[in-house]
């Protein structure tokens, strides 16, 4: 069992924002158990991470196999329930769990590794989709579409648009996709089969 000293000394020996929010994912993983295959970083935090701290966000975000078995870990490090949330001011975090079964493609997410261990980060795909339906739907705009641009202009060539293509279609976000890939410089997305087969 790591000590909360231990982890307070750890996380507070002055590394970079993203690399604190890794080393700490990495450390949940391993101490509660649940690993790669039963913690998933999502949301603001796995933007974080694939911006190398150019977008950062508020609270890490996490989605977990077994919620109680993470809380239990995060309260023997000092940290305090809040509502949904857990949080250690000395350590200056927010932590929130969500025990959901799904966020997106298990096939698109990557495992990223640090000294203490891994933890699997959702998919970029599935970032963009997400922050465009944070747009589209909850009207939440300029940083959702910022973020969205942000992925797109690092990852953009690598990206499954396909996959992106599929989703978008079938939420109504092919104008937002079409406008990303503009913003990003990338060329127009490419019509369905079913449209080059009217042409």
């Amino acid at each position: 069992m790591t000590t909360t000293a231990e982890i307070d000394r750890i996380l507070l020996d002055g590394r970079p924002p993203v690399v604190r929010l890794r080393t700490f994912a990495t450390l949940l993983a391993e101490e509660s158990g649940l690993g790669t295959e039963g913690m998933t970083l999502v949301g603001g935090s796995a933007i974080e991470i694939y911006t190398q701290g150019d977008s950062v966000s508020g609270d890490v975000d996490l989605l977990v196999s077994d919620r109680e078995r993470a809380a239990s870990v995060l309260r023997k490090w000092g940290f305090r329930d809040e509502g949904k949330l857990l949080t250690k001011d000395s350590l200056g975090l927010v932590v929130d769990l969500w025990a959901i079964a799904n966020s997106g493609s298990r096939r698109l997410t990557r495992v990223i590794r640090t000294k203490y261990g891994g933890i699997r980060v959702a998919g970029v795909e599935d970032l963009v989709l997400q922050r465009l339906r944070e747009v589209r739907f909850w009207k939440q705009g300029d940083d959702a579409y910022a973020q969205a641009v942000l992925l797109v202009e690092r990852y953009g060539r690598e990206l499954d648009w396909e996959y992106i293509g599929f989703f978008s279609k079938k939420e109504s976000l092919e104008n937002l996709v079409d406008d990303l890939r503009r913003r990003a410089g990338l060329p127009p997305s490419e019509p369905d089969r079913k449209d080059r087969l009217r042409e």
